[in-house]
């Protein structure tokens, strides 16, 4: 699974940056009402009088901000694709080119890796498919221990072209954690944005496939370091990008019972 941006909507910026993002704040203090604009700013507020930072709530304005690049960015997309009029299309493009440059300026991922992830699709923008398998085995939960951050995640990630989800649950299991897998039932689908943090500037929809291990024997890969059966009292530290404790407490309580129905947001 390829690894998203990560997002921090309380970094404080330097004068530079925050200087290319005057007329953005200038535009919000407009339209915006106070209480709004306090928690659509984490910006230096710069008003003549000294310089002092916008109070805003973290919590809401961790999901708000991205919520607003990504929806920025989805419109510039479908009008790059729809659009007719040269005019119209050199403003879609200004407006993809500004959602990479406030995710470059407020994180700390590089302008054309931002770029590369966030804007390089055409077409009208869709939810992406994260396919998560649950395995199971004598009151203990296969996790595979990701290469990218050393942490412990449920096998998974994004799901192929041309492949179903009952397929790619499979192949995921065998690649990251050289399990052979009979696949059960769907346990949930989840928005990701409001089970696992951080935030991705893309829109996921994470879906947790129940499966049966037919047998196992890790083998050295690209993407996981081990693998490893774990009980729910003595889970390692989670990749809660990719797994989070309620989620696999879910998958516990979704193996104990013959008919579960599946949970979704």
């Amino acid at each position: 699974m390829n690894d998203c941006p990560i997002i921090h909507p309380e970094k404080k910026t330097g004068k530079s940056k925050m200087n290319n993002n005057l007329l953005i704040i200038s535009y919000l203090k407009r339209k915006l009402t106070k209480t709004q604009c306090n928690f659509a700013c984490p910006f230096l507020n710069k008003t003549g009088r000294g310089t002092e930072f916008l109070t805003y709530n973290k919590s809401i304005m961790k999901e708000k901000w991205i919520k607003w690049v990504t929806q920025l960015q989805s419109i510039a997309q479908a009008g790059l694709t729809f659009a007719e009029n040269q005019y119209d299309i050199d403003r879609y493009q200004q407006i993809s080119d500004l959602t990479v440059d406030i995710l470059h300026n407020y994180t700390e991922v590089s302008y054309e890796k931002i770029k590369d992830l966030f804007a390089n699709e055409t077409g009208y923008q869709t939810p992406k498919v994260d396919v998560r398998a649950a395995v199971i085995k004598n009151q203990k939960i296969l996790l595979v221990k990701e290469r990218v951050d050393s942490k412990w995640a449920m096998p998974g990630g994004w799901a192929d072209v041309n492949s179903t989800v009952r397929e790619s649950a499979v192949r995921e299991c065998f690649e990251e954690a050289g399990a052979i897998v009979s696949t059960r039932r769907v346990i949930a689908i989840h928005l990701a944005s409001r089970h696992n943090d951080p935030l991705s500037p893309y829109t996921i929809y994470k879906i947790i496939v129940e499966c049966e291990l037919i047998e196992n024997s890790f083998r050295e890969n690209t993407e996981t370091l081990n693998s490893g059966f774990f009980s729910l009292s003595d889970l390692p530290e989670l990749s809660i990008e990719r797994t989070t404790r309620e989620q696999i407490e879910l998958c516990f309580e979704a193996q104990k019972q013959k008919l579960f129905e599946t949970i979704f947001d």
